[in-house]
């Protein structure tokens, strides 16, 4: 499923190329190519998220400040 997200990011592990929205986890490493990595508190990511309970994984970050 295509899913767009604006909002608070709650946790960053950039190891892992995570970063969090509440439940959400969202997967930014395929982002990390154009320099795009969170590191404020405002963001907002395109991408896809397999199923109703996965991981999101990000191909578009932005930041929203």
């Amino acid at each position: 499923t295509q899913v767009f997200v604006v909002g608070l990011l709650t946790s960053v592990d950039s190891s892992a190329g995570t970063a969090r929205m509440g439940d959400l986890t969202i997967d930014y490493t395929a982002s990390l190519g154009s320099g795009d990595a969170p590191a404020g508190s405002m963001w907002s990511f395109a991408g896809t998220r397999p199923s109703n309970d996965g991981v999101m994984i990000s191909d578009r970050t932005h930041d929203t400040r």
